[in-house]
């Protein structure tokens, strides 16, 4: 979001705003676009160019939360805070708000993503791994710290979360 308005994004987690709030002036071309539209080509034309320019005029992307969420994705969320604001020469405290401002959430929120999502990965892996391997190479202590993490997050343990999901989610192969 912070890329199309410019808006902290402090501002807009775990708020409901409707488009026009946050882009009165593009939700009114985007709605001006579609009306003058025949064809669907050239809608999406119109659409492209405003959502370029806009992404040209507010996205300044801050070189310390890039370099940081390369690491983290590198690492599969296996870091700390004080590993990543050491490695970036910031205080923890400058981090967080670094990471507030541009991604939304602070910065252990969000390796705990990133490592749930590898964990996630390895549970759907069509190799079947053991729970207790899954748990090492997601880099918890062991199996039962990684389910209470898993079930703290998720709202379930890793094997009921398996288990609901649909064939469509199993298959190794979809076409």
């Amino acid at each position: 979001m912070r890329a199309l308005t410019g808006i902290h994004q402090t501002e807009v987690s775990d708020a409901i705003f409707s488009f026009h709030d946050v882009l009165d002036r593009t939700a009114s071309l985007l709605k001006m676009y579609l009306t003058l539209s025949t064809h669907i080509h050239p809608f999406i034309s119109h659409v492209d160019h405003l959502m370029l320019g806009l992404l040209e005029s507010h996205n300044k992307q801050n070189p310390i939360v890039m370099s940081c969420l390369e690491k983290v994705k590198q690492q599969h969320g296996r870091l700390s805070v004080r590993e990543l604001a050491t490695g970036e020469y910031v205080s923890e405290r400058q981090l967080h708000r670094l990471f507030h401002e541009y991604i939304g959430v602070n910065v252990k929120t969000f390796t705990h993503i990133v490592r749930l999502n590898h964990t996630i990965k390895l549970i759907k892996s069509p190799h079947k791994l053991s729970l207790a391997h899954i748990a090492f190479e997601s880099g918890y202590y062991d199996e039962s710290h990684m389910i209470k993490s898993f079930a703290s997050f998720m709202g379930v343990t890793p094997g009921v979360y398996l288990g609901n999901m649909s064939d469509f989610y199993n298959e190794s192969l979809k076409y």
